[in-house]
């Protein structure tokens, strides 16, 4: 991503090696007919937009909570408001404290005025939130940690190997960090191209879709594997689990107590009742996972 203003630059010695920092236009060399063809911050099209990631998340969202009890998307009909709100507030609890916490790591790092702590900030620190997220929602704990440990291993090598003519592994790591400054995949980057070049608010906001989608239906199926609060309800002496709700009626599984499993034998049935025939609705808490048979 070289968008540097190459046209302006100062220099200083940092001992063998000189560094360039190149300063960022203020405005991109766009011209004005071309920023003004498309309203980007539209109201109207900023509406469309959040409702089509709400939407999209809450899809995701169920389809991951359906999967882990084996019902397929076809019990997905309709995604109401309250669901989008729902998994929306689930998913932005998660992301809040992630970030408060990039935010804070961020923040320490930037104090420290030397190459290594500005590589730690990029490109490393948002693969290491990234990988701290993916560790709660997955069930890959050994994997993960041993990618990042890669990634890290890698972050100080490589300027050894790109920068063999440079003497001196700390002037190496600053001509690294220089680039990454300059043309690196960093949120900086990303966020001045994101302003100013309207081609790329097109692939990062597509590329932003296409995250979403797996995080959400992650973060559901994580949701159903905590999930100890049901209802059950009996009917022929067979004990049955409510799933969820579908629509103005319930889904619902032959739910054995004793050995704390479902069928996966799904039924989806009306909820109607009056005081001749109620439907009674037992609320239990699980003292360990739900079973859900292979």
């Amino acid at each position: 991503m070289g968008y540097s203003n190459r046209n302006r630059r100062s220099t200083r010695q940092i001992g063998s090696l000189k560094r360039i920092n190149y300063n960022r236009p203020s405005k991109p060399e766009v011209k004005e007919e071309e920023e003004s063809k498309f309203n980007w911050y539209d109201t109207g099209l900023l509406i469309g937009m959040c409702t089509l990631v709400g939407y999209y998340m809450a899809y995701s969202f169920q389809k991951g909570k359906y999967s882990y009890y084996g019902i397929t998307e076809i019990f997905i009909n309709q995604v109401d408001i309250v669901t989008i709100i729902f998994s929306i507030t689930i998913i932005g609890g998660i992301f809040f404290p992630v970030y408060s916490l990039y935010d804070n790591l961020r923040t320490i790092l930037r104090s420290y005025q030397s190459p290594i702590g500005n590589l730690l900030l990029y490109p490393f620190l948002p693969l290491f939130i990234a990988g701290i997220l993916l560790m709660l929602l997955t069930e890959y704990y050994i994997v993960i940690p041993i990618i990042l440990l890669v990634i890290i291993i890698w972050i100080f090598v490589s300027p050894i190997i790109t920068y063999k003519e440079i003497q001196g592994y700390r002037n190496k790591l600053q001509k690294k960090v220089d680039y990454n400054d300059d043309e690196g995949f960093t949120l900086t980057n990303i966020m001045f191209t994101f302003k100013h070049y309207p081609t790329a608010r097109i692939f990062i906001s597509c590329g932003f879709l296409i995250m979403i989608g797996p995080i959400a239906n992650m973060v559901g199926l994580n949701d159903a594997k905590i999930e100890k609060n049901y209802f059950t309800l009996e009917h022929k002496n067979q004990e049955y689990l409510v799933i969820d709700e579908y629509g103005d009626n319930i889904i619902i599984a032959p739910f054995d107590k004793k050995k704390n499993t479902i069928k996966k034998e799904f039924q989806i049935i009306e909820v109607k009742s009056d005081f001749e025939n109620p439907i009674v609705l037992e609320n239990i808490y699980l003292k360990d996972k739900l079973v859900i048979p292979d």
